[in-house]
């Protein structure tokens, strides 16, 4: 099915007012764009901008507006036809300019479009030495023997494609050994377990706060073939984790990794390896912070770009 985005330019006040026509025109599925209402989230979430989208960013300085998806049908163009009588209207009363430049820009989407074109992007790459990925859509041709890790990420995070991922996957390369238990906390779409139970250990526990990460993590291993190397577990590092690791890997972010460090150093033990990225370089000095004063010390710092990776070993 084909949608028609229509997207109408405001300001801060005319928002308010547009919302109130498009409820009025029976319409009370629509999408407010308030750059305001961005820059707060990010000022209530600061603790969380070491991975924010960038598309975020960008936000902050987007013109106010209201988007509207019509459906491509007799109902959805008389709709149209309404907004724009409507619109024009209210242009008419704009003399000062307080609604904004009130002008109207359409767009026809297909509804496939939305769900599947980011996957157009995402093709097979080799990561580290002798790792792979390969989106679960498409083939790779592995002349090199790689150790491929078939991914499906859905709404988690983790596809391979983020520097901190690559980070994450070069370091297991590094540190996992044949026989080693590791835990993999915020496992996402659970690349990096599947990649630690691929590269040789014994058990790898997964585990996130979010449901459909969980689910996630067991189809990746599922399809992988290591379903029986791999537990996924639901919940906090502090109530699910009580068999100490050999390896704790976390894709997380600086904010978090300074708060579950307290609990990342009870599970690790003594000489076991820390892994942990989504560290930006203005934050990194809190996590190293962090990392000395639970006894971790700090062995490997690497990058790529203005992202990087702290490996470390606990020393008490």
């Amino acid at each position: 099915m084909k949608w028609t985005e229509m997207t109408i330019y405001t300001s801060k006040e005319g928002i308010e007012i547009i919302s109130g026509i498009l409820i009025n025109l029976g319409i009370d599925g629509f999408v407010v764009n308030d750059p305001d209402d961005f820059k707060q989230f990010a000022e209530e979430n600061s603790d969380l901008w070491d991975l924010m989208d960038e598309d975020l960013y960008a936000s902050f300085d987007v013109e106010p507006n209201v988007k509207v998806y019509l459906e491509e049908t007799n109902e959805g163009r008389v709709f149209a036809v309404n907004i724009l009588s409507e619109i024009s209207k209210l242009r008419e009363t704009n003399k000062d300019g307080i609604y904004g430049r009130l002008e109207i820009s359409q767009d026809i989407i297909k509804e496939q479009d939305w769900a599947n074109n980011w996957k157009e992007f995402f093709k097979p790459f080799d990561v580290g030495r002798n790792l792979a990925v390969c989106p679960s859509w498409e083939t790779y041709d592995n002349k090199d023997g790689r150790i491929v890790l078939s991914i499906d990420p859905g709404n988690s995070f983790g596809s391979g494609l983020h520097e901190t991922t690559r980070l994450c996957l070069i370091s297991l390369e590094e540190y996992v050994k044949e026989g080693l238990n590791v835990i993999d906390v915020g496992c996402g779409s659970g690349i990096l377990s599947v990649a630690a139970a691929k590269l040789g250990a014994g058990k790898v526990t997964a585990i996130d706060i979010d449901p459909n990460a969980v689910e996630t993590s067991k189809q990746c291993a599922v399809q992988n073939d290591v379903a029986e190397k791999i537990e996924v577990l639901c919940g906090d590092l502090t109530e699910k984790i009580k068999e100490p690791a050999d390896i704790v890997v976390g894709n997380l972010f600086a904010g978090i990794i300074v708060r579950m460090l307290a609990d990342i150093a009870r599970v690790l033990k003594d000489d076991g390896i820390l892994i942990t990225s989504g560290i930006v370089s203005d934050s990194l000095d809190d996590v190293i912070e962090g990392y000395n004063k639970y006894g971790i010390e700090i062995i490997k710092n690497e990058s790529i770009g203005d992202w990087h990776v702290l490996i470390g070993k606990k020393t008490v």
